[in-house]
């Protein structure tokens, strides 16, 4: 947060989980970045790296050992995640609602 009060970037986490219709199971030792955004205002500023880094903390600290993440396949953000170590593991998914092909990314913590 800037000191004006103004969020310029956000990034949470949560277990992540198999999509295997008709249930959902964890997947053991395995986080999930749910969302990760920041303000394009403030792209190329470092926030983006320093809040993946202290989330990739905060998941080892919680006891994950590696995690996930899940991006849009033509997205400039791959090129931003392959600079944090991040891997794509050649899962892809159709997004129905958005008709939006999105890959799988992931990394040992």
């Amino acid at each position: 947060m800037e000191p004006a009060g103004r969020v310029v970037g956000l990034v949470c986490f949560t277990q992540a989980v198999t999509n295997a219709p008709p249930w959902v199971e964890p997947i053991t030792g395995r986080a999930h970045v749910a969302a990760m955004f920041s303000h394009p205002d403030r792209w190329r500023e470092g926030i983006a790296s320093a809040m993946l880094a202290e989330a990739e903390r905060a998941m080892h600290a919680t006891g994950y050992v590696e995690a996930q993440l899940w991006t849009p396949e033509q997205a400039p953000a791959r090129r931003f995640y392959e600079a944090q170590d991040w891997v794509p593991d050649g899962r892809r998914q159709w997004l129905e609602d958005l008709s939006l092909p999105i890959v799988a990314y992931v990394k040992s913590l």
